[in-house]
């Protein structure tokens, strides 16, 4: 008997896509893969850096996270979203 997705997605409480995709991973690397965690490190792309950031801002007064966030893609080429500046300077 075969299932479509979506009726598995039912049984298991799971969307469709998930289903698909958990069964493409298992088609891919057997049951390892289903169980291995991928987990990102969790560091910002602008870690690398901060040593660059902290050296050409400090001497400068930079008034808004607007201004900073413009600073940086500027030096960088990493754009991110006004929260995620403030998040980064207060990590400075």
């Amino acid at each position: 008997m075969s299932l479509s997705n979506a009726c598995i997605g039912k049984i298991v409480d799971a969307h469709r896509n998930s289903v698909d995709w958990w069964l493409h991973i298992y088609m891919e690397n057997g049951l390892s893969g289903l169980i291995r965690l991928n987990y990102t490190s969790g560091e910002s792309e602008l870690d690398s850096y901060r040593e660059m950031i902290k050296g050409t801002v400090s001497g400068d007064y930079i008034q808004t996270t607007a201004e900073f966030s413009h600073r940086i893609f500027t030096l960088t080429g990493v754009s991110r979203r006004l929260t995620q500046v403030r998040k980064f300077i207060r990590k400075m």
